[in-house]
This record gives C-alpha cells, structure tokens and sequence, in this order.
C-alpha cells in the first residue's frame, strides 16, 4: 500500500477518545495509529486520552499519548479540555483532529474551530436519544467536517436521525487486521495450551461467545439455548471481563446452575491471544440483542475462518452474508436449532463456508483498507496533493 507525501507543514494528527481501558473503539483507534506508523506514515499520530490498561500498545511505537480527563461529562471539566487541546494543537502543530466518542467530541469541536482546523468524528454507536437533550448532546458526531461511518447500517442510522448533507458522511469500514487474525498464524500448541488451560477436551465441540459481560450482548439468552442443545461434547466458553458489572457476572453463574450446565460452560476472564482464542472455537456466537453498530468480534472470527451464529439487526448481515447464520434477537429457540444445525455441518462445508467468510472480510473489511480510505480523507480536508 502506498502513502502519499504531505506537506512539510502537516506534522501532526490527533486523535481524542475517552480513555484506553476497553472496547471497540479504543481497539479502533489503537489500530489506526500503530498502522499508520508501521506504513511509515510521514507525519507523527497523536492519541488524547484519560488513559488505561490499552495504553501499554503504545510501547514502543512513535505515538505520543497525551493525559487529559476526557472520560468527563462535566461542563466545567470539557470546557477546560478544549483549552488543554488548543494548547496540544499549538505546540504540536496539528493539523487535523478526529473524535472518536461525544464528550471529547465537544471540547474537540471547540478547539478545532478556534484554532481553524479540520475537525472529523468517526459515528462508532446508535447513540440513545430518548429525549430532547441527549439528542442534542449526541448530535455533536454530526457537527463534524466529515463524519465516518463504520458500517452501512451506521450510515443509515445517521441519515434516519439527522437531516444532514450525504455528501458529508463518509462510508469507511471498520477493518481488523487480517494478516494477525488468520488461521495459518495460529500455532497448534497454542490452541493445545489454551483448551489445556480452559479444560477442553480433544473432542470436545466449542461454541464461544467473546465479548464484555454485559446485559445486551446476549450471554443469558446463549446459555439458555445451549441448556437446550443434547448432544453431549458441547463446551460453551463466554470469553470476556465483566468490567467491573459483578452482579451481572453472578447473575450468569447462577443462571448455568440453574439450568444445570455448569459441566459445560467455561467462563474465561481475558485473553491476551485472540487468534487463538478464536482458532479453540469450532463456532462464535454473537448473540447480541441490541444491533452491533460494526461486531468486531464477528469480523475477526470470519477472519479467521471460523463459522459464526449472529444477530440478524446492526451490521451483522453485512458481514455473515451467506456463509454465516443469523438468528433472531433474543430467540432461545431459533438459536438453539442454529447452534444445532452449525454443529451438525458436514466439513466440507463447514471448510468453504471458513474460506468464504474470511475472503469477505479480507475483500471487504480489511485493517488495510480502513487506513487507506482514512488516510485518503484526511488528504482530502487538508488540501493535500497526492
């Protein structure tokens, strides 16, 4: 992939988020900037953040994180955040900066307006907007330059809630990084230390669900639809922190004993090697009951050639397509018979329908090409000559 050459006066781009605990944006985000350098990307990224366990990624790289309490919604605290950007603009001569959530996104508008700079959000969620004024605080998403949408259904959903220009949404994927969630990375010993470890079985069959523990995410109605399943070899791992949500965590483990499914479930706190996480799975669920804005988990799991049952609603169909399946949202009965039909596919088809959910997603929603569109518009709002 080729990068164009900017201006000698375009040093810096900043990115401001909320902090770097958890979640998909931050992974996004994180994504972005170590790309970009790794692409040697002419001109320095720099990150605006409260900070957080995530931050360690950026050992080792030429980003530049900068501390600011930008988790705030407090008027007073985001007033004072835009004071502190400006400050970062001018002493680090950035030349654009890009918001990744609302309440940074405030004191980001400000800042970049003050300081006559391009200014860019990117429209990660729905957003809920029950009333007047949390409409109005979601709105500054919109308020942006140009506003990047990760996925269709996103894109749709901004057009819906807002009377805004199309010419001013931009439709950029998300992407994961193919070459990393590939099977062939994976090594086999791995995969053995890790079903060692979450006490896995050989022959043992494996539906995972990944993801934060957390009401919408659908783990109650997953468990109560593989309580139904009868083939005996069935292992569900829920993969994910619960983030400080406790109760909902001793909700889930009083939910498998009263099914009586504690034999088959493995609840597993974190992984630090997702590919292989993913490669222990003979099927990944995301059996979220609310719409996924994109589903990173589901995109890197059809990367890595896994067969994946999700939620037919968000933007799941846009990347299952016909080699996944898709259930209704909250449905124990239609997930129960899809679990059961993806455990009893024959492996020739369960190879192609692997194969064609990674090509997919390497065609579609690659790491590769988010960075290039992204980088493309970035050229575009600086008058930057290719």
């Amino acid at each position: 992939m080729s990068v164009s050459v900017f201006r000698e006066d375009f040093q810096g781009i900043l990115q401001v988020l909320p902090a770097l605990e958890s979640g998909g944006v931050e992974c996004m985000t994180l994504d972005l900037v170590l790309a970009l350098e790794r692409m040697h990307f002419p001109y320095k990224s720099y990150v605006a953040s409260a900070g957080g366990k995530m931050l360690e990624k950026l050992d080792n790289s030429n980003v530049t994180h900068l501390t600011l309490p930008l988790k705030s919604k407090n008027p007073k605290q985001m007033f004072l955040n835009t004071q502190e950007l400006q400050r970062i603009i001018q002493n680090h001569n950035i030349k654009l900066i890009h918001a990744h959530s609302r309440a940074p996104a405030w004191s980001a508008l400000l800042a970049a307006k003050r300081e006559k700079i391009p200014f860019i959000t990117t429209y990660h969620g729905t957003y809920n907007s029950t009333n007047f004024i949390k409409k109005f605080y979601n709105s500054v998403m919109i308020r942006s330059d140009k506003v990047i949408a990760i996925s269709k259904f996103i894109e749709n959903h901004i057009h819906q809630h807002y009377a805004i220009d199309s010419q001013k949404v931009v439709l950029i994927p998300e992407g994961v990084d193919v070459d990393s969630y590939a099977p062939d990375k994976v090594c086999l010993s791995k995969t053995q230390e890790l079903k060692s470890s979450w006490q896995i079985a050989p022959n043992d069959f494996v539906f995972m669900l990944p993801g934060r523990l957390t009401e919408w995410k659908g783990q109650k109605t997953f468990l109560k639809a593989i309580a139904k399943m009868t083939q005996e070899n069935i292992i569900a791992v829920i993969l994910g922190s619960d983030q400080g949500r406790s109760q909902y965590r001793s909700e889930l483990e009083s939910l498998v004993d009263t099914l009586g499914i504690r034999s088959k479930v493995r609840f597993v706190n974190e992984c630090s090697d997702m590919p292989a996480a993913y490669s222990v799975a003979d099927v990944v669920v995301s059996a979220s009951t609310d719409p996924e804005a994109f589903g990173r988990v589901t995109a890197e799991a059809l990367s890595m050639g896994r067969i994946v049952v999700g939620t037919n609603h968000g933007a799941t169909p846009e990347l299952c397509k016909d080699h996944g399946f898709l259930v209704k949202p909250g449905d124990v009965e239609y997930l129960c018979a899809t679990l059961d039909k993806a455990y009893n596919l024959a492996l020739e088809e369960k190879r192609e329908r692997g194969e064609k959910g990674r090509l997919h997603i390497v065609e579609n929603f690659s790491l590769d090409g988010m960075i290039q569109q992204t980088i493309n518009l970035y050229e575009s709002l600086c008058s930057i000559s290719t």
